[in-house]
């Protein structure tokens, strides 16, 4: 069931998130010369990126706080 409420709030808080690193993707782009930018946005593996990152942190911080406080 936690796993779904992870899913209910991560799919939608990706794009979200994307969209709103927009400089931060320009500056990616400008740093490292990977394709980062198209007319029509950012690149899909910034999507998929920022979907990674947001699943990783809905999984581990319930995990860290839990050891933290039975610690």
């Amino acid at each position: 069931m936690r796993g779904l409420i992870t899913l209910a709030w991560v799919l939608p808080a990706g794009p979200v998130l994307t969209l709103l690193l927009f400089p931060w993707w320009s500056w990616v782009e400008a740093a490292t010369g990977w394709e980062s930018l198209g007319h029509s946005g950012p690149a899909g593996w910034c999507y998929v990126a920022v979907w990674c990152a947001l699943l990783a942190l809905a999984l581990l911080v319930p995990r860290v706080a839990r050891w933290f406080l039975r610690g």
